[in-house]
């Protein structure tokens, strides 16, 4: 055996050039948890080697040179975890399986890596432990809060639709490193919507319960928990999302009928939406809900029922006693297991001025609704967004950190207002996204770890989150907070919103019918016929405040610029700058151009203007979009991209070609010029 022993080492020293490199790390594991770590290792830019001991704690110290960690299981708390150093390297010593992986992924991050995308990791160029008196060791780490997690926003053709509802190996795989990321970033919960594709479909349901139940399984194993959306009827279904029913006679069967279209998709949680912008009858309402609570609890025994409190002041019941209560609102009446999630939309806060959103000033209706439930004792979620894409951010393109900062506020406010009133505190929160590409991951990014552990402020998060930049990292922070203040000063405080969003042709027709979501604005043609006094306020409330957050921004970008960290990471939160510059320039002088002719001045001059900002904004787009971190670009691209939502083509189209900017330029070239441009719909 030990002439063997000598062959084997000499052959591999003549046979060295193709020997297995050693691995970055060595992860020791009990066989109980080697699936979960081989599971968490898998999707990272660096090799980790598991390996399986009864022991691992003692096992450190095996693999010289190399930075060893253990895995050992503490019961006491599922989430928790604490890092020690120990002689031979690190032990995460935590819950199973979600506090040894948030444990894992915090040494990590203290070795220079960071979790920012599914599809992208920031590494370090090597892996070593940090020294024994690192503060990363010997402190106790919980959960502020018991669900903490993300809405797939699937309904929209964003990248997490094709990983979750199109069935196929690489898009498995892909959802796969969806929960993988919100793992790292401390998350427990993922849901998204099912789409109406599979009803009265069996193939088609067939192969997309095999696909969800894969990714459910999945989740599982991850410590992860899974819901679906579905909307309640298809009167108010306006995405095509999987409904429940018509509403008409045989509804109740018809629900029951529907529900068991999703058995066997492993889902934990249901949530039950009702539309926008129409309403039934409160009664027929809180039956047909009761009805489909009770046959999903009955199907499913342990599923969790939730309901989404959406916005639109002006859908308004009476009921019960109760006089103009929001529509939404009467789920308060339905069956007592349903747990409402209190929606906002955009970067609207539950605290501050909502700009006329779905007719809202504000949403105190809303964060009344949330603490009534915390009063009570009883279940309830707050369900804000990060992200809204029709015509408003993404889409535009617009790059907005304000969203951070919105998130922080909300959370921060309603813990003061908790503590003060002596309230249960808020124990779920689960953010609706909309797509990562233009630094949008970075909002779902600090959200997530934000309930995990409460930061010191919005701001120090963000430091942490780009700390292994160096400076560039540091000056991109100061830039990211510094844009946030002005964006929330003036897109919020003072209702600048809807000029740096779009408009489309579907949102222009909305509003001819009373019909809004996001909020309105001063058109062009518009300002071309008011008054002088008016239009003097027009400067002063919309044009000065739109330069002040122009300017604003671009001292931000210039703080970042000279940098010479050319980090992508760096480059895309430059490019967010810059497009922010451009888009608000843009607008600017397109108005300028209006107020030039209605004042017997040349508009030339600052139409040419708006005309350069929009083709320095395609160089910034062009070179973004030959950067996108998703694996398959030309789906979030495309012109035409066929799939099952109702927007067959990419969602980031319209960012793409620009065409809310062409739409715009267009018409007001049309308006001064009477030039007969074709004005783009670009319907979302």
């Amino acid at each position: 055996m030990r002439r063997l022993s000598f062959v084997v080492g000499l052959a591999s020293v003549l046979l060295g050039c193709e020997s297995e490199p050693p691995p970055a790390m060595v992860l020791y594991a009990t066989a109980d948890h080697e699936a979960v770590a081989a599971d968490f290792v898998a999707s990272l830019p660096y090799d980790v080697a598991v390996r399986v001991e009864e022991a691992p704690a003692e096992a450190l110290g095996a693999e010289p040179g190399l930075p060893e960690v253990a895995w050992v299981a503490d019961g006491a708390c599922a989430e928790c975890f604490r890092l020690e150093r120990a002689a031979g390297g690190a032990v995460v010593r935590g819950g199973a399986p979600n506090g040894l992986q948030y444990g894992t992924a915090a040494l990590l991050e203290a070795m220079g890596t960071r979790f920012y995308h599914p599809e992208r990791t920031l590494a370090p160029d090597a892996l070593a432990l940090p020294a024994e008196d690192d503060p990363v060791f010997g402190v106790a780490h919980a959960p502020e809060m018991e669900v903490r997690g993300l809405h797939l926003h699937t309904l929209h053709p964003i990248e997490a639709y094709y990983a979750f509802c199109e069935p196929g190996a690489e898009n498995l795989a892909r959802a796969e490193r969806i929960i993988d990321w919100v793992v790292k970033n401390r998350g427990n919960y993922v849901q998204w919507w099912l789409l109406d594709d599979i009803q009265g479909d069996p193939a088609a349901a067939e192969a997309l319960r095999a696909h969800v139940s894969a990714i459910a399984d999945y989740a599982h194993r991850r410590g992860v928990r899974v819901g679906v959306g579905v909307q309640l009827f298809s009167g108010a279904n306006l995405q095509k999302a999987f409904d429940l029913t018509g509403g008409g006679e045989g509804a109740e069967a018809e629900i029951a009928e529907r529900l068991a279209v999703l058995d066997g998709f492993g889902f934990d949680s249901l949530q039950i939406s009702f539309g926008e912008f129409s309403g039934e009858e409160p009664d027929r309402f809180i039956a047909l809900l009761d009805r489909a609570t009770e046959e999903a609890i009955g199907r499913w025994p342990g599923l969790e029922v939730t309901a989404s409190v959406h916005v639109g002041d002006e859908l308004r019941v009476d009921y019960m006693g109760e006089t103009d209560l929001i529509y939404y609102f009467l789920v308060r009446f339905a069956d007592e297991r349903i747990v409402p999630w209190i929606h906002t939309v955009m970067y609207y806060t539950l605290f501050d001025d909502a700009g006329g959103a779905y007719f809202h000033e504000d949403f105190a209706e809303h964060r009344g609704y949330l603490y009534d439930r915390l009063r009570e004792g009883e279940p309830v979620a707050y369900f804000p967004e990060t992200a809204y894409w029709v015509a408003f951010d993404n889409s535009v393109p617009t790059y907005l950190p304000v969203y951070i900062r919105a998130r922080w506020r909300d959370q921060a406010l309603i813990r003061r207002d908790v503590e003060a009133m002596g309230l249960a505190p808020l124990e779920q929160h689960v953010t609706f996204t909309s797509g990562w590409e233009w630094g949008y991951w970075q909002q779902d990014y600090v959200t997530l770890r934000s309930h995990y552990e409460w930061p010191e402020s919005w701001e120090s998060a963000v430091r942490e989150m780009l700390a292994p930049l160096g400076a560039g990292g540091e000056a991109a922070a100061g830039a990211i907070t510094d844009v946030a203040d002005l964006q929330f000063e003036h897109l919020i405080e003072n209702r600048l919103a809807p000029y740096l969003a779009g408009r489309d042709a579907t949102i222009d027709a909305g509003f001819e019918m009373g019909i809004v979501a996001a909020p309105d604005r001063i058109e062009p043609d518009e300002l071309h016929v008011m008054i002088e006094a008016d239009r003097r306020r027009f400067e002063e409330n919309v044009l000065a405040r739109l330069d002040a957050l122009a300017d604003g921004t671009e001292a931000a970008l210039e703080e970042v610029a000279p940098v010479a960290d050319q980090s992508r990471w760096i480059a895309e939160i430059r490019d967010g700058l810059a497009v922010d510059v451009h888009r608000a320039r843009f607008v600017a002088a397109l108005y300028r151009a209006v107020l030039a002719d209605v004042e017997g001045g040349d508009p030339e001059a600052a139409v040419e203007e708006a005309q350069g900002h929009l083709e320095a904004a395609r160089v910034v787009v062009e070179r973004r979009h030959a950067d996108l971190h998703d694996p398959a670009p030309e789906q979030i691209v495309a012109r035409r991209f066929p799939n099952e939502t109702l927007y067959n083509y990419g969602y980031l189209r319209e960012a793409n070609l620009l065409c809310f900017w062409e739409r715009e330029l267009a018409q007001t070239r049309n308006l001064l010029f009477d030039a007969g441009d074709r004005v783009p719909g670009c319907v979302l």
